[in-house]
């Protein structure tokens, strides 16, 4: 996602719409609404499957005199509330490749002149997200008129981002105890085996059943968390698939890592081998970050153990607790110092 990403924001800047192209359930969707938030935008959302050519256009009424006028649809007089109040806006056509004919030939004029019959969106940014025909719902193309109104992106699956958003709970709150230990295996899991974290099945019959992508495992945390451990293996592959829930099942129990709970407490050392460091220190971040009645206490126990070790072992344990922490702690100053003379920021 680090190569993507700067790509969609030069197209953005210079006010081209983007359309990112890559299978089901690797974040195309997730990663341009958060652009959007970032860039504190309305934001507006058009699903391609479900549009019908009204739906974009507008409808037909009785005007003045008996003549027929179009009124455009309620999205449009949102975007343009926004832009009049000097807010940024953005339009997102989800499934964009998946609109029929009639609906993407209505589509042409909000892309490239950004008008929606009477309503002027000029100022609005446009950008899509698609799936390739043959892992999409409907199987879609996109006709040459409307595909040469967009910059062209190719979605790149980032195994380290990924990992670092999960332990951060994507900023949406605080996890439990629970999703938090989940997490944490997981995501040590995905750092082992980044090509565990999408397996894109080789044919429609395997796509139409669990598998494992960014969204499935996601998704399998949040599952896992509030069911019992001897339910965890089933309720992982009923998301992710059989093989893929196995591999990380075997892990999860094999793992020889001490409790993060024994971590922040000083009861057990810290492993000494590299992979089980950087393992150890996102369990412990994942714990700490995870909702507790003395969690500032445990984050800057946390911050203790992160910048003892190794500084390019730690530093998806330490994007963790930044996203954590209300504040930049001074405990990280030093840190974030190593890391600089490291080339590693």
């Amino acid at each position: 996602m680090t190569g993507t990403l700067p790509i969609v924001r030069a197209c953005l800047d210079a006010d081209v719409p983007v359309l990112l192209w890559g299978p089901p359930g690797v974040g195309k969707t997730c990663a341009l609404r958060q652009m959007a938030t970032d860039a504190g935008a309305h934001l507006e959302v058009l699903i391609g499957s479900t549009l019908d050519p009204i739906d974009v256009g507008g409808y037909l009424v009785p005007g003045k005199g008996g003549k027929i006028r179009s009124t455009p649809p309620p999205w449009t007089y949102r975007i343009r509330k926004a832009l009049d109040a000097k807010r940024p806006a953005w339009l997102l056509l989800d499934e964009l490749s998946c609109a029929p004919p009639s609906v993407q030939a209505a589509l042409l004029r909000v892309v490239a002149e950004r008008r929606a019959g009477e309503i002027d969106l000029a100022g609005c940014r446009v950008v899509a997200a698609s799936n390739p025909a043959d892992t999409a719902a409907d199987g879609g193309e996109l006709s040459a008129a409307m595909a040469n109104r967009w910059a062209h992106v190719t979605w790149q699956v980032d195994a380290a981002a990924w990992v670092s958003g999960t332990l951060r709970a994507w900023g949406q709150g605080h996890p439990t105890a629970r999703a938090a230990e989940i997490a944490a295996s997981i995501a040590a899991f995905v750092q082992r085996h980044p090509a565990s974290l999408l397996a894109v099945p080789p044919n429609l019959a395997a796509a139409g059943r669990a598998w494992p992508s960014p969204r499935s495992w996601t998704y399998a945390i949040a599952a896992g968390s509030t069911g019992p451990d001897d339910l965890l293996r089933s309720v992982v592959a009923s998301l992710v698939g059989d093989g893929a829930a196995q591999e990380w099942h075997e892990y999860h129990l094999a793992r020889d890592l001490p409790d993060p709970e024994d971590l922040l407490t000083g009861r057990a050392p810290m492993p000494t081998r590299g992979d089980l460091v950087s393992a150890a220190l996102s369990s412990v971040a994942a714990a700490a970050a995870a909702v507790h009645e003395d969690r500032n206490r445990r984050l800057e126990a946390a911050w203790r153990l992160v910048i003892n070790t190794r500084a390019d072992l730690g530093v998806i344990a330490a994007r963790t607790l930044l996203d954590a922490s209300d504040s930049v702690p001074s405990i990280s100053a030093d840190y974030s110092r190593r890391l600089r003379n490291g080339g590693l920021l």
